[in-house]
């Protein structure tokens, strides 16, 4: 039986979970040093079930990463979900792959974070598979952006199918969905 992306995002935030209730069973206070604990907890785990080869130094930035856009929006006291699922959401846009998604890449020419995606888009063959959003050339697609994220930050891979748009951020992060789904 063949797991579907929902299956797999059920799965990430069973696993969230087990890593909050395991972390708050180890430390009884509050740890800065929770992304290392997690990202041992999760790495493996991870590897299983996003076919992503991620270090435990990655997940841990990308831990950190998410632990800021948590705050930024204003942490447990702004967001209906608790921590574990913003967690498990944030890593499934990261790196949970749809089928049958369309891909729209939202960058800007200069930037060489975009560059860094656009590479890989012409390494892998794929220029014509994903639609080219330049923000600063067509200001609707920036407030498109701004409306989804809250902000313009680029470069963001835009992955839409019939379930929702998925939002990815970061561009290695973008690379590695990439070379893993089309490479």
């Amino acid at each position: 039986m063949e797991t579907t992306g929902d299956d797999r995002r059920a799965r990430l935030r069973e696993l969230l979970a087990q890593a909050e209730a395991g972390h708050q069973a180890e430390v009884a206070s509050s740890d800065p040093d929770w992304p290392l604990w997690y990202a041992e907890f999760l790495a493996p785990k991870l590897r299983a079930l996003t076919c992503v080869e991620l270090s435990r130094a990655e997940l841990v930035a990308v831990l950190v990463h998410i632990d800021d856009e948590w705050e930024a929006v204003g942490g447990a006291a702004a967001r209906p979900e608790p921590f574990a699922t913003f967690v498990a959401d944030r890593l499934a846009e990261r790196y949970l792959a749809a089928e049958g998604e369309g891909l729209s890449l939202y960058y800007y020419p200069s930037c060489p974070f975009c560059q860094r995606v656009l590479r890989a888009i012409a390494r892998l063959g794929l220029e014509g598979a994903i639609e080219l959003r330049d923000v600063l050339v067509d200001p609707s697609r920036r407030a498109e952006l701004i409306a989804a994220r809250g902000r313009a930050t680029v470069p963001v891979l835009r992955c839409s199918s019939p379930a929702g748009d998925r939002w990815m951020p970061e561009s290695r992060d973008i690379v590695r969905y990439l070379e893993t789904r089309f490479g």
